[in-house]
């Protein structure tokens, strides 16, 4: 597999829609029946990408100056609370 270029972040010139801290917890389920939007894929894909850069950066190991967390899933949780401003970085 060719590695990514994580010098160019996914919609980072799309528009966004950050989901809450609710609305992340529930996952979509929080729509109803209601379809996404292309707004909050957008934001979803982002944040996805974002932590595949951090790992690809900080790498994959089970402790890195107090970011990962006990459960395995650090990364989208440090993504998340770093990046909840929305928007590459915000």
């Amino acid at each position: 597999m060719t590695k990514p270029d994580f010098s160019k972040v996914f919609a980072l010139n799309g528009e966004t829609l950050p989901l809450s801290d609710s609305q992340v917890l529930q996952g979509f389920a929080y729509l109803g029946g209601n379809p996404p939007t292309k707004e909050e894929f957008n934001w979803l894909f982002q944040q996805v990408w974002l932590g595949m850069k951090w790992l690809d950066e900080n790498g994959t190991g089970t402790s890195s100056g107090g970011r990962f967390l006990d459960g395995g899933n650090a990364a989208s949780t440090y993504v998340i609370s770093s990046f909840d401003g929305g928007g590459a970085g915000g």
